[in-house]
């Protein structure tokens, strides 16, 4: 039995309930602070606390949390997983542990968060749990993590608590890779150029959290050239890019996650493009975003409604992710192009098992109180650990080129 916050997170049974709503389907009569198997006899106090606490995954049956929780679960770490549906294909592992729980319920979620060493959060839409997971993270004293860059803004944190954002796919391992890479090829980092898209849709509510938070986490059809600036071209002009099959229509846009690496790296021109390969994802976007300024109250619903109308219109054959980048600057005093292309069939699967590659980084050098972006965190030997993580079907590359073959609209 571990009582956190006055409610008891007890381990009985695949039916059984504690009373207090919180449910476990394995480990009966187990307790949380048992969770190092034994490894913590010898050790002092603040050594037991830390190694019998899990690491946390809220949604650990989601599109992305199952690929979190089968990470950490496959390098060896204490998983707690908690979600509203009983639903888990992880029930019979040993080092994994689940609570079914209510979002809503603050007094739940603080309890959860209490039994966790670092919480990461995989519910959707971030625009409604993330500030809230957050909080109660902070407050108990665990190092919280999530997928999106909505944080960055957060100003009604506890000062106290330790929040790493940014950390999947888009944003994350984008802004991963563009350090990376200009960290190992360049000596002087100029400019950047990368490109975002293919047929893969995300979830609906994913899809929320773009249009209700696209005005606040970033700046649209902008880019960086010394300061943010106005970009302006034909946006209904295609575009042939490499690693793409077919041609795509490319729209501006400049993250808030974007703009911090940008500083800590010193590029002085960056621009991000997404890429989309019809008409009807742009439609998609711009009905939905009419519908967030029509009728706040219930943005929610008719964006997902909107989604729900245009996907079947969107082609499902060949379902893909790219994500390039084309790097410039200087190496050794001459001029240098950097092409790199992630070419996936399934961005969730990458996104969440570079969530659980943020949770180890943190967990085996803790940053200070305060936000911090995934991609400054994330050990410098992912990138090869990345590239093991790939289906036979996907691939990266980083390739010089010469400058006559970098895209027109890089120069």
């Amino acid at each position: 039995m571990y009582t956190a916050g006055g409610i008891r997170l007890a381990f009985c049974g695949a039916s059984g309930d504690n009373g207090d709503g919180l449910q476990s389907a394995h480990k009966t009569g187990n307790d949380l602070a048992g969770l190092d198997g034994g490894a913590s006899a010898g050790r002092d106090d603040k050594e037991v606390e830390k190694m019998g606490k899990p690491i946390g995954v809220l949604g650990c049956s989601g599109t992305v949390g199952k690929n979190v929780t089968e990470k950490l679960l496959r390098n060896g770490y204490a998983v707690l997983g908690g979600q509203r549906s009983g639903n888990c294909p992880f029930l019979t592992r040993t080092e994994f542990q689940f609570c079914r729980m209510d979002m809503e319920n603050p007094v739940q979620l603080l309890a959860f968060c209490q039994a966790c060493s670092v919480v990461v959060n995989c519910t959707a839409p971030f625009s409604r749990y993330g500030a809230k997971v957050a909080r109660a993270a902070g407050a108990s004293g665990a190092i919280y993590i999530d997928g999106a860059d909505f944080l960055l803004q957060e100003k009604e944190l506890p000062p106290e608590g330790t929040y790493v954002v940014g950390s999947g796919y888009v944003p994350g391992i984008a802004e991963y890779l563009a350090a990376q890479i200009a960290r190992t090829e360049l000596d002087i980092p100029e400019q950047i150029i990368l490109y975002q898209g293919g047929t893969e849709l995300c979830s609906e509510s994913a899809f929320v959290d773009i249009v209700m938070n696209g005005t606040a986490s970033g700046y649209a059809d902008a880019c960086y050239a010394e300061k943010i600036c106005p970009q302006h071209g034909n946006f209904k002009e295609f575009h042939q890019l490499p690693d793409f099959p077919h041609p795509v229509l490319l729209k501006p846009y400049l993250t808030r996650s974007l703009l911090e690496m940008r500083e800590r790296v010193g590029w002085k021109r960056m621009c991000w493009y997404n890429a989309y390969e019809n008409m009807q994802f742009l439609q998609m976007l711009f009905q939905a975003y009419r519908c967030m300024k029509t009728d706040r109250t219930h943005a929610e619903e008719n964006i997902r409604k909107t989604m729900q109308k245009y996907a079947p219109q969107i082609s499902k054959t060949g379902v893909y992710s790219v994500l390039g980048m084309e790097l410039q600057g200087v190496q050794n005093g001459r001029k240098k192009w950097i092409r790199s292309g992630l070419f996936l069939m399934d961005s969730s699967r990458l996104c969440g098992y570079a969530m659980a590659e943020t949770a180890i980084s943190v967990l085996e050098n803790p940053p200070e109180p305060g936000v911090h972006p995934a991609d400054a965190l994330l050990r410098e030997d992912y990138l090869e650990r990345l590239r093991g993580e790939l289906n036979k079907s996907e691939y990266f590359y980083i390739r010089e080129i010469d400058e006559k073959d970098a895209m027109p609209f890089a120069h």
